[in-house]
């Protein structure tokens, strides 16, 4: 289990790579997938507000899932014991409950954490696979 960060959360790039550590260290012991999403806001005029964002990835996803703001633009999701390929994709799921106005000013990464990476590759990984959140 990844806790969120809590609802008022000020951005803090610290506590959200504490957070990642912390899922990594627990995916490893317990040889567990991990999946990390990169959510950025693109068009803050037509995005909700990071804030929004954050309370309604938290209420889209499990209880055993984490939500962290990263920048001013950018949150981290942290899916504990899962991997992107699994029935239906987190990412469908995100975009199912946005709807295509929202889902036109996200970009989103997303990974399954390969075996050996260190929180800065995780990063690095899921910012190169960012693209449109809007299918189509």
């Amino acid at each position: 289990m990844v806790p969120s960060a809590a609802p008022a959360a000020p951005v803090s790039p610290e506590s959200a790579y504490e957070a990642l550590t912390g899922a990594l260290d627990i995916s490893r012991r317990l040889r567990r997938p991990l999946t990390v999403l990169m959510v950025e806001i693109v068009d803050p005029e037509s995005a909700p507000r990071l804030g929004d964002l954050g309370r309604f990835l938290s209420e889209t996803l499990r209880d055993s899932d984490g939500v962290w703001p990263l920048r001013h633009d950018r949150i981290i999701v942290l899916l504990s014991d899962a991997d992107a390929l699994g029935r239906v994709s987190p990412v469908e799921r995100i975009r199912a409950r946005l709807g295509p106005d929202t889902s036109r000013s996200l970009v989103l990464g997303q990974i399954t954490v390969p075996p050996g990476a260190e929180p800065d590759d995780v990063l690095s990984l899921v910012e190169d696979a960012r693209m449109p959140l809007a299918s189509g």
